[in-house]
C-alpha cells in the first residue's frame, strides 16, 4: 500500500517564500539605490552651490568669510546638507567647498556598524574671476 503524502498548501507555501524573497532584494535595492543617490546627488549639488556662490562673488567682489559661510549654509540647507568648510583662494581666484549629508536608509542607518555608510561628503570649487 502506498502511502500518498499531503500537497495542500504547497502553492501558498511557495508564494509566501517567492513574496519574502522579492520583499528582501526590494529592501536591499532600495538601500543601495539611497547610498548611491545620496552620493551622486551630494556631489552634484556641491559642484551647483560652488558655482552659484563663485558667480555671486565675481559679480559683487570681495565677500567675507562669513557672508560666504552664510551664503553656501543657506544653499546647503536646501540641498539637505551641511557645510564642512568653504575657503576662498584670493590669490588663486577660487572658491572650495566641502558638504556632507546622511542618507535616509531603512536598515543601515539604523546598524551601528552600517551607519558611516550612510554619511556622504563631496567637495567642489569654482572659479571666481
Amino acid at each position: 500500500m502506498q502511502q500518498w503524502r499531503n500537497e495542500r498548501g504547497v502553492i501558498l507555501d511557495w508564494l509566501l517564500k517567492v513574496v519574502l524573497v522579492l520583499a528582501l532584494v526590494g529592501v536591499v535595492v532600495f538601500e543601495m539605490a539611497s547610498l548611491v543617490v545620496n552620493h551622486v546627488g551630494l556631489d552634484s549639488a556641491a559642484n551647483d552651490i560652488a558655482l552659484a556662490v563663485s558667480t555671486s562673488v565675481s559679480s559683487r567682489g570681495f565677500t567675507s568669510q562669513a557672508d560666504l559661510e552664510e551664503e553656501v549654509g543657506s544653499l546647503a540647507k536646501e540641498a539637505g546638507a551641511r557645510v564642512v568648510k568653504v575657503r576662498l583662494n584670493e590669490v588663486e581666484h577660487r572658491l572650495r567647498i566641502k558638504l556632507a549629508r546622511r542618507a535616509e536608509t531603512l536598515i543601515v542607518g539604523r546598524v551601528p556598524a552600517l551607519r558611516p555608510w550612510t554619511r556622504a561628503t563631496a567637495a567642489s570649487s569654482a572659479g571666481t574671476g
